[in-house]
């Protein structure tokens, strides 16, 4: 937030200077980036592993950073002023190229950080991080204002400037809590942010224990709908009737042994296809009318249609030579109350038996 706010704090010095809304947009600009990069790259250590550093060299690391910021800030208002840097916006025209592309970048990432802030931790009851996350996002906002400008001074360049400015309450109001919550536990600063880091640790157990127990529980409902199909599976196999399903494209969808091996085939071999395609007799399948044959399709398209359909005479080819059966055909139905199938339960006919004992 130095870069931030030490581009913030100069900029104003120069906007009467001749190509003064460019030397404040460059250096704001500038700060802004230099700012998202060291918001992003904070918020990475989340997700890489890294050694922490030694406490003597702590602090040391600490000011020649602060040091670091502040002589690149002040480079930034030299090369602005003195001329060296392109121009980042073009009065009465709008961004240049170059300015887009800085502020572009400094918004996305600062909308990446607040969003992996308030996707991993505004849900876990953090104060701080709340104030903080929505602070960043209304700051993204505000810059967003500003990246549409094509003037400094518009409409839009104030309302986003107004969105920064309550997004910067939103981060100081977080960083105060911090602060406060610090002053109320009598810790250090170490032992302040470590007792953030535990508490966020004890969410994350929860979250894992209740994970934990949703696998589990999709584990038994897995289980239990496994041990329903295998039960279905051996009632329809158990039964020396044919018993299949077929969707509203008259393909087969569950069928049983006893139907599978009619045409010399596993039940498994027959999913997906039709009739012909599974080795039914076409004639038989499509039907004959000079033969007297209704065909399985126009039944099947029937009791697609939510009727029952008996037929006391339908003949089928088989392995063991022609059969004629009595069959029902009953419609499936789904939730949308559309029919998707058909369950047959075909029983050999009377004048079936009696071809099969001459």
């Amino acid at each position: 937030m130095e870069a931030l706010g030490l581009g913030a704090t100069l900029n104003g010095r120069f906007i009467e200077m001749p190509n003064g809304p460019n030397k404040v947009i460059t250096i704001y600009n500038s700060g802004i980036l230099l700012n998202a990069i060291f918001h992003i790259t904070g918020f990475s250590k989340y997700f890489i592993s890294y050694e922490a550093t030694a406490v003597k060299k702590r602090l040391p690391l600490l000011m020649t950073a602060y040091l670091a910021v502040a002589a690149f800030a002040a480079l930034i208002i030299y090369a602005a002023c003195a001329g060296i840097t392109p121009p980042f916006i073009i009065q009465g025209i709008g961004p240049t190229p170059i300015g887009r592309a800085v502020l572009g970048m400094a918004i996305i990432l600062i909308e990446v950080c607040s969003f992996f802030n308030i996707r991993y931790f505004t849900d876990k009851g953090t104060l701080v991080i709340r104030l903080y996350s929505t602070g960043l996002a209304l700051f993204a906002i505000g810059l967003s204002g500003v990246f549409l400008q094509k003037a400094v001074g518009t409409p839009i360049g104030w309302a986003g400037r107004a969105s920064q400015y309550v997004g910067g309450a939103f981060l100081l109001i977080g960083v105060l809590s911090f602060w406060r919550k610090k002053a109320e536990l009598g810790v250090t600063f170490k032992e302040a942010l470590d007792a953030l880091v535990m508490e966020r640790t004890k969410t994350l157990s929860r979250d894992n224990e209740k994970l934990c127990q949703e696998i589990s529980d999709c584990k038994k409902i897995e289980e239990e709908l496994k041990r329903q199909k295998e039960l279905l599976g051996n009632i329809i196999n158990s039964s020396p009737d044919f018993i299949f399903v077929k969707d509203t494209s008259l393909r087969t969808l569950i069928c049983n042994i006893s139907y599978a091996a009619a045409v010399g085939k596993k039940p498994e071999e027959m999913i997906g296809h039709t009739d012909i395609e599974n080795g039914w007799d076409p004639e038989l399948v499509r039907g004959n009318p000079q033969k007297g044959i209704r065909g399985f399709e126009n039944d099947d398209k029937e009791a697609l249609s939510g009727k029952v359909v008996h037929n006391t005479y339908d003949p089928a080819n088989s392995r063991k030579g022609a059969l004629i059966f009595d069959t029902f055909k009953i419609p499936l139905m789904i939730k949308t109350k559309k029919y998707s199938g058909f369950l047959v339960f075909p029983g050999i006919s009377p004048s079936a038996r009696r071809q099969r004992t001459h």
